[in-house]
């Protein structure tokens, strides 16, 4: 558990929209998955993703986002190699300035792992201002932005990387890479077909948990 698991833990309970075994459940879950508190709740049916967006950000007094309802240009992708995105479970978002300067915000499941932001800080040479999202969401974003960047990037023939699939793989099932690989090869894809694409495998990746049954929340 971290310290946003067990932040949001106590502030739901406070406010009264978890039960104790709904508590539970959701924590089982998120172990038997490797995933957070957060994404545990979701994916059971416990609270809405508006519901876990609104008590994240009050938990931790940290803004929340949501990447995967966020284009975000190749280049800023770039700041950070993708195979760190993955080891870390964090996603560029965008810069803005404050106080004159340029700021890096980044979505990530637990905005006080500062050992991690120090590192995401050295490796962009940027100061970082962590957005607090659900792990799903993130390991969901990062598989679909790296699959834009990997076919746009190839020009006309729109064909992804071979290097790409072993840890697109990780994130979303072989059988779904199998199938970009194929519709991608053939067809020259528009950036509609391309995001109608990238929508539709990420939807399928996002049905594969099965949710722990039972009681949730009162």
């Amino acid at each position: 558990m971290t310290i946003t698991d067990l932040k949001l833990a106590q502030w739901l309970c406070s406010q009264h929209q978890l039960s104790l075994s709904g508590y539970r459940a959701a924590k089982a879950f998120a172990t038997q998955q490797s995933l957070d508190l957060a994404s545990a709740l979701i994916l059971s049916g416990c609270l809405s993703v508006e519901s876990i967006g609104n008590a994240l950000s009050h938990a931790t007094g940290t803004l929340y986002e949501n990447p995967t309802h966020v284009s975000i240009p190749p280049k800023l992708l770039e700041l950070i190699p993708f195979q760190y995105q993955i080891k870390a479970d964090l996603l560029p978002i965008r810069y803005y300035r404050r106080g004159g300067h340029l700021r890096l915000q980044i979505c990530i499941s637990n905005p006080f792992d500062t050992e991690r932001l120090d590192e995401v800080a050295f490796i962009t040479n940027s100061p970082i201002d962590p957005l607090v999202t659900p792990l799903f969401f993130i390991r969901e974003a990062v598989a679909q932005n790296r699959l834009k960047v990997d076919i746009t990037s190839q020009g006309k023939s729109k064909k992804l990387s071979e290097e790409a699939f072993p840890e697109i793989a990780r994130l979303i099932s072989a059988a779904d890479i199998d199938f970009i690989r194929q519709v991608s090869a053939a067809v020259a894809l528009t950036p509609q077909d391309l995001s109608e694409l990238v929508a539709l495998v990420t939807s399928i990746y996002r049905q594969q948990p099965n949710p722990p049954q039972g009681e949730q929340m009162h």
